[in-house]
């Protein structure tokens, strides 16, 4: 099947697995390198366009985009509405830390969350300062507990925060 939806973002798991989030909600899977794509979910788990998207793993991942949207499969497929940090917000990236439960989001404010629990509860990492005012773009992060964030000012300069993942 040819997507129909503007792909936003990617996400590329082992030598075969990519997953592709877009625009209307939409997530589409392809399991051998791109020779053909379905569709996992058309826009029923939330309508909202998608902006990122990131595994932990060869079933955990989440897709994140407009009004808050935060949605997560367990399965590798069935994808499932979750709340995110902040009612209304949007969402520009997401990173899901390899092999383990902590998935780090930021928002078009500047702001970086975290959530030690597959996004049930959040918390701050990364308030939102001047350097970041112009929105968080990319989202980098491995186990060593170091998260570099790509963000822009309020005119649109680039910058790169590192910070501890735990604050």
């Amino acid at each position: 099947e040819t997507p129909t939806q503007i792909i936003a973002d990617v996400a590329i798991v082992g030598e075969t697995n990519i997953w592709f989030a877009a625009a209307g909600g939409y997530v589409y899977y392809s399991s051998n390198g791109g020779s053909s794509i379905s569709t996992q979910t058309a826009g029923t788990v939330t309508a909202q366009n998608l902006a990122a998207i990131s595994f932990a793993d060869s079933l955990l991942g989440y897709a994140v985009g407009a009004a808050n949207a935060f949605i997560k499969t367990t399965d590798g497929g069935s994808w499932e509405a979750v709340t995110g940090p902040s009612v209304g917000i949007a969402l520009t990236a997401v990173k899901a830390i390899e092999n383990t439960d902590i998935v780090f989001v930021g928002d078009a404010s500047g702001n970086v969350f975290r959530s030690d629990d597959n996004g049930t509860t959040w918390e701050t990492s990364l308030a939102a300062s001047s350097s970041t005012s112009g929105g968080i773009r990319g989202i980098a992060a491995c186990n060593c507990n170091i998260i570099l964030v790509a963000a822009n000012d309020a005119s649109g300069n680039g910058f790169v925060v590192m910070r501890n993942g735990d604050t």
